[in-house]
Parts: structure tokens; sequence; C-alpha cells
């Protein structure tokens, strides 16, 4: 893909939950978010080094339940990165006093 390949884009997911071909491989955007979780809320979450190129994360889809599983999944793949970053606060905290 030309943009990926120009590094406009760093990555493309094509998802499918009807797919035309026929073929039976349907692919949900909530499944390709939840696969690159870790990597998501590395790129969203960390600092900036270059504050001119912010992370931008485009989904396209036409279903209001799409919209809805997407939100839960960015809930979800947030809270755990936090959740992980809370405890290794307190752990660093408690090991230096």
């Amino acid at each position: 893909m030309r943009s990926v390949n120009e590094n406009i884009l760093s990555h493309v997911s094509l998802c499918e939950s009807q797919p035309y071909n026929g073929s039976a491989n349907k692919r949900y955007v909530q499944d390709a978010l939840l696969e690159r979780g870790r990597e998501i809320s590395d790129i969203v979450l960390r600092k900036n080094e270059d504050e001119d190129h912010p992370t931008i994360i485009f989904v396209c889809g036409s279903s209001k339940q799409m919209l809805k599983g997407v939100a839960d999944v960015f809930l979800h793949i947030f809270s755990e990165f936090l959740s992980k970053l809370f405890f290794l606060i307190i752990f660093l905290n408690n090991a230096i006093c």
C-alpha cells in the first residue's frame, strides 16, 4: 500500500464483517484493535517525541454497534496499560524508599 510505503501510515488493518467475495473470513475492527492493543497503548500514551506529528488513529465503519464496540476496546486497552503503569510506579516508589 502506497501510504504505508511512504510512511504516511504505519499500519493498515482491513476488516470486513460482511466480506464481498463470499468468504467466511469475517474480521471485526474490535478484533484488529485488540490484536495490536499493546502497540496502540504504547503509541498513544507515550510522550510524543515529535509534537509536530501526533498519533492519529482512523477507524472507519458504518455501524453504531461497531462504534460502541470500538470505544469499549479502547477503554480496555488503556485501562489495562494504565493499571500496569500504576503498579509499576507503586513498586518503584516502594523499592526506592
